[in-house]
């Protein structure tokens, strides 16, 4: 059986707050927030892998990611997402990090040849804030700016991503530390 799966970096709670926050400023139906419990970075997404790979995923995350040191995130602002394309979402958004680079980069090389899927993009540090609902233009929304704590990226999570008509929900399988 196929599990839909995803390397997440979690953050404080302050964050999760200020986030969360932010969100109540915005007075529309036709915005999506992203639940205050799925809010996240993620490093690599995996898709539909089949469930016996997740030992191999395990074991490999595990080495690379426990031999990276940590990292700090740094803040720079709100922006209409995803950059290039017409925006459907709302992202907060880290500045370019090579650490960050590194470690998606890492993360995609070394899973690619197990899952069959290589992320060849350039990683944009972000977490997703919220998604427009149908044909809501993104141009109606006045993007408002806050101030937020930089990132300390300490651990990364395998994440499964189940899909429901209310929004995903997510289990976190694994945790990985990075080193101090």
């Amino acid at each position: 059986m196929a599990k839909r799966l995803f390397i997440a970096i979690p953050f404080s709670d302050s964050v999760v707050k200020k986030l969360a926050e932010y969100g109540n400023s915005y007075n529309s139906n036709a915005i999506n927030w992203t639940e205050e419990n799925n809010l996240h970075i993620t490093a690599h997404f995996l898709g539909n892998v089949d469930e016996n790979l997740i030992p191999i995923i395990d074991q490999t995350l595990n080495k690379l990611i426990s031999a990276r040191r940590r990292f700090i995130l740094n803040y720079n602002k709100i922006l209409l997402a995803p950059p290039g394309r017409t925006p459907n979402m709302l992202w907060a958004v880290f500045f370019p990090s090579q650490e960050f680079s590194a470690l998606c980069n890492l993360v995609s090389s070394a899973l690619g040849n197990i899952v069959n899927n290589r992320d060849h993009n350039q990683p944009i540090p972000h977490i997703t804030l919220c998604r427009f609902k149908n044909g809501f233009a993104a141009n109606r929304v006045r993007v408002k700016q806050i101030k937020l704590d930089n990132i300390l990226v300490s651990k990364c999570q395998l994440i499964e991503s189940n899909l429901t008509p209310n929004g995903p929900i997510y289990k976190i399988l694994f945790e990985y530390n990075l080193n101090g």
